[in-house]
């Protein structure tokens, strides 16, 4: 009996020891601070390097989530602002387009989300630059992975099948959004790398990228000169991106 007492009394005692232990450890234990970005004023070159590498992170998608917020107020601010270049509609649908690119922008959702919002606020439309390169890849019988669907619609009107007109304005629409949305997020990147000191840009065309864009690849190019042309994207449909190459 005297043995199974002595036990117990051991346990209590080790049970309040490391009881205080850890109480002890929690008290002095330092607190972690909430993320905080890097001031981009600081005196500090290493400080403003390394906001400014975060701030490019962000630019891109990645980074703290502070950060990723602030980019895409940005890109869709960018699109707020930007032109449409289209014919024969009025602009108070320009502007509902507009704004519908803008909100999906400042939630990060893919452009594929809100295609059937554009095409369902346009009337039927006028798009200089779509008629231009249609004829290229018509005739180079070069399709880009957005213009799957063009295809089969041409294919099957100079075959004598039957075809929903409507389906052509439902495409055009998704890459009208497509493209506007690329240009807002480009755009703007270019303009805050500029401000950064990078003015030499490098085109990252897409893995599946058409002959055009292909030509772009490994190609340094001034941001000035991308923001004058208004690329990428190179066409409508264009999935290629931009890094910085200074």
């Amino acid at each position: 009996m005297g043995i199974v007492v002595f036990l117990v009394i051991i346990a209590v005692a080790w049970y309040f020891f490391s009881a205080h232990q850890k109480a002890s450890s929690q008290k002095h234990k330092p607190t972690q601070r909430p993320y905080e970005p890097p001031d981009p004023w600081t005196s500090s070159e290493t400080e403003k390097t390394a906001s400014s590498n975060i701030m490019l992170q962000a630019k891109g998608g990645a980074g703290p989530p502070e950060l990723i917020a602030v980019a895409r107020s940005a890109h869709a601010e960018a699109a707020r602002h930007q032109d449409i270049p289209i014919a024969g509609i009025s602009d108070k649908e320009k502007d509902k387009v507009r704004e519908i690119i803008a909100v999906s922008l400042s939630e990060g959702q893919n452009p594929r989300h809100i295609y059937g919002k554009v095409a369902k606020t346009l009337s039927p439309f006028e798009w200089e630059d779509f008629d231009k390169w249609l004829k290229r890849f018509r005739k180079a019988r070069e399709w880009p992975d957005m213009w799957d669907d063009i295809a089969d619609y041409y294919e099957g009107k100079e075959s004598g099948k039957e075809v929903d007109e409507n389906e052509l304005h439902r495409v055009k629409s998704e890459m009208l959004a497509h493209s506007l949305s690329a240009w807002a997020v480009t755009e703007d990147k270019l303009k805050d790398w500029q401000t950064r000191g990078i003015k030499m840009i490098e085109i990252a065309p897409a893995p599946d990228c058409c002959s055009w864009c292909a030509k772009y690849k490994g190609k340094k190019i001034r941001a000035a000169t991308l923001l004058k042309k208004k690329i990428p994207p190179v066409h409508p449909g264009c999935r290629c991106g931009v890094l910085p190459a200074d």
